[in-house]
């Protein structure tokens, strides 16, 4: 099942891309620091969802400046430069866009995995390849990043907590779940407590986080 409805997708590819042109060329931003923004506004949402007002009604620069005004990140108004190349960036944001809308995952769940950086690095390899060996590629990627993660950082992730903050949270020692992430310490040796205060704050079982 597609993200949303089809007719909003030359749209979305368009304007993300156009967006990651003039965030990175014009503004000089980089991009992962900008997607940080974009997702923490609540913008990313809005706009994987295909929100008409995001999604077609605003031009890549323009949802940028409404980035930076709900973030409150100071960045001056800059012009869209006129380019006459596509620009790696302008790639980077049309195949993220589809890459979206393809497998129907919010942005904060993708960023989990796929860095702006590594979309760069896709660039020349896959740069005049078709829009689903980019998709095939990135889930590569993105698979072979949710096999090397423990169960306890999955969870935490996708809830969209930092270890400090789900430290806050559970009561659990910001060393300890550190510990566990990086498999220093055996999660299934924890004492129960521990495991039921992270469930509670995760919203899973205690047995979803054993390895």
């Amino acid at each position: 099942m597609y993200a949303y409805n089809e007719i909003y997708l030359d749209d979305g590819m368009n304007n993300m891309a156009d967006m990651f042109d003039y965030v990175a060329n014009d503004c000089h931003m980089q991009l992962d620091l900008f997607m940080k923004l974009f997702i923490a506004t609540g913008l990313a949402g809005e706009y994987s969802r295909a929100n008409p007002k995001y999604i077609a009604g605003m031009s890549g620069r323009e949802l940028a400046l409404e980035v930076f005004r709900k973030s409150g990140y100071c960045q001056n108004e800059k012009a869209h430069s006129i380019r006459l190349d596509k620009t790696v960036e302008y790639w980077c944001g049309w195949v993220l866009a589809y890459y979206q809308w393809r497998m129907n995952r919010e942005f904060s769940e993708i960023m989990q995995y796929v860095s702006m950086d590594d979309i760069l690095h896709l660039y020349h390899p896959l740069h005049e390849a078709s829009e689903e060996k980019v998709v095939d590629t990135i889930e590569i990627i993105v698979e072979r990043k949710r096999q090397t993660d423990t169960n306890l950082k999955q969870l935490r992730r996708l809830k969209g907590y930092s270890q400090r903050l789900l430290a806050q949270k559970s009561n659990v020692s910001l060393r300890a779940i550190q510990q566990y992430e990086q498999r220093q310490k055996d999660i299934n040796k924890a004492q129960g407590k521990s495991l039921e205060q992270l469930a509670n704050v995760l919203g899973c079982r205690m047995e979803d986080l054993l390895e």
